[in-house]
């Protein structure tokens, strides 16, 4: 009977063959792979054109034990501190699609708020609740499949909700 057909058969139940076997695979790959210096090429599949979007992070009034140099600005492809007085540049990929930026707090690692930033913004960007909101909306799975027109009119429908004022 091969080592195949005792593994099948359950031949092997309770040895210590099988585990080493593993092991010994597993740390010769580790070995291989570990001790080498990764491999970089000079010329990449894809090159990812990115912009600098400036703006502000405005947290709601009343927003208790969160101070704003504590808090970071990320988008896909870069990430930022906030300064002292709000204000933030971070990169961002150029594309046709909106944007969305994330807005954690250093101290506890958690998110804040959301920023949803439209196609060809790159100042005057601002994360507040209301954006966060857009986000919220802009993320939805459900929408995904909408074309631009129809989301668009789906914000408006938000927009149109009797509070719409979402700052205060």
């Amino acid at each position: 009977m091969d080592m195949l057909s005792k593994i099948k058969n359950k031949g092997f139940k309770g040895s210590i063959l099988l585990p080493m076997i593993i092991a010994f695979i597993f740390g010769i790959t580790i070995i291989q792979n570990g001790c080498s210096k990764p491999k970089t090429s000079a010329n990449p599949l894809f090159t990812i054109k990115t912009t600098s979007l400036s703006g502000t992070v405005v947290l709601p009034a009343g927003t208790p034990n969160i101070n704003l140099s504590n808090l970071v600005v990320s988008s896909f492809v870069g990430s930022t501190k906030v300064n002292s007085d709000g204000s933030f540049n971070v990169q961002a990929v150029v594309g046709p699609g909106n944007q969305v930026l994330m807005l954690t707090d250093t101290t506890t690692g958690n998110l804040v708020m959301m920023g949803y930033v439209p196609s060809q913004t790159t100042t005057g960007v601002t994360i507040s609740a209301g954006s966060t909101a857009n986000a919220m909306i802009g993320l939805n799975p459900i929408l995904m499949g909408y074309d631009f027109t129809q989301r668009a009119q789906i914000f408006q429908l938000a927009y149109s909700h009797p509070n719409p004022d979402l700052e205060n």
